[in-house]
């Protein structure tokens, strides 16, 4: 599967709940305008038909909140199992690339454990910080080096494109 697939199984996602809970918003602004024009013509007499088009309006009031709430759940749950059936297993299938680690350094920040990753990038170098996956695993005298999966663009829904996966690979014999 390509990136273009998975993006457009993502934009495919839709609720028709949504799409009915707008019709039914429009007809409620049509009943409101007949009840005016119908009370309107009544010169202060509170007519029946009034009366009946705004338990109507009630009803189809009620019925729009419920569907629209009704049809974000659905699309969040949508969403939910496209990311997990589609986007991340399409991320776990991306070619792991590696690089060379010129320094490796670990510290404990406020809630959680930080690594400071300094690779060699192109013509520079570049420092990288956060929470990764340590594995020592690397014979003694080994380089150290760090393997990830990059995704070149946004799939949608906050999935965007960059680092995923990221790993460090230690020698056995590391002290941390």
């Amino acid at each position: 599967m390509t990136a273009n697939e998975v993006i457009s199984l993502g934009e495919n996602i839709s609720s028709p709940l949504v799409l009915w809970s707008f019709v039914i918003f429009g007809l409620s602004i049509l009943l409101v305008l007949i009840i005016l024009m119908v009370n309107k013509n009544k010169q202060g007499e509170r007519s029946m038909l009034v009366s009946i088009l705004g338990g109507f309006y009630a009803l189809s009031m009620l019925t729009m909140i419920i569907l629209f709430m009704t049809g974000m759940i659905q699309r969040s749950n949508s969403v939910e199992k496209w990311e997990n059936e589609i986007a991340l297993p399409y991320i776990e299938s991306l070619e792991e690339s590696k690089k060379a680690i010129m320094g490796v350094s670990f510290g404990v920040g406020r809630y959680r454990n930080i690594a400071t990753i300094i690779v060699k990038d192109g013509e520079g170098v570049k420092k990288y910080e956060g929470s990764y996956e340590v594995k020592t695993t690397l014979s003694p005298g080994e380089q150290p080096y760090v393997g990830y999966k990059y995704l070149e663009q946004d799939l949608g829904y906050d999935i965007q494109k960059g680092y995923y996966d990221i790993t460090v690979y230690v020698p056995q014999d590391y002290t941390f």
